[in-house]
C-alpha cells in the first residue's frame, strides 16, 4: 500500500527545512514507507568543490505512518514534533564527510523512524 500524497507532502514540508540550505531532497512516492533521500554540497574540500555529503535516507515505517494517520490532529502535532526532534538530534551527531573518490557514489546512512519513536 502506497502512502497518500497529502501525508508525503506534509512530512516533506516538516523535514526538508531541517537539512542544510541547498540540500537535494527526494521522496519516493511509490513506497509503503515514507522514504526521503537527502544530500548537499560539503564545500569543505577545496580540491573537490562539488563534493556531496553522505546520503541520508530517512525512512518512516509503514506501521508508523498507519499509526499516525489514525491519531487525532493534536496527537499528530505531537508526533510531528517528535519526528523533527529525532532528525535534529541525528543531524547534530552526523558527520556528512566521507573519503569516497569522486567516481564512487557517497555512502548512505539510514535513519529509521518507527512507531516506538513517535509513541515515546
Amino acid at each position: 500500500m502506497e502512502l497518500d500524497s497529502e501525508l508525503i507532502t506534509h512530512w516533506e514540508s516538516l523535514l526538508k527545512p531541517l537539512f542544510p540550505e541547498g540540500s537535494q531532497f527526494e521522496v519516493n512516492p511509490r513506497s509503503s514507507d515514507f522514504k526521503a533521500r537527502t544530500s548537499w554540497k560539503l564545500r569543505t574540500d577545496p580540491a573537490r568543490p562539488g563534493k556531496i555529503s553522505k546520503v541520508i535516507v530517512v525512512i518512516i515505517s509503514a506501521e508508523a505512518a498507519s499509526d499516525y494517520k489514525g491519531k487525532s490532529a493534536q496527537r499528530q502535532q505531537s508526533d510531528d514534533s517528535k519526528l523533527q526532534t529525532f532528525i535534529q538530534v541525528n543531524i547534530a551527531k552526523h558527520d556528512p564527510d566521507h573519503n569516497n573518490p569522486s567516481t564512487v557514489r557517497p555512502p548512505e546512512v539510514e535513519w529509521i523512524v518507527d512507531s516506538s519513536i513517535l509513541n515515546s
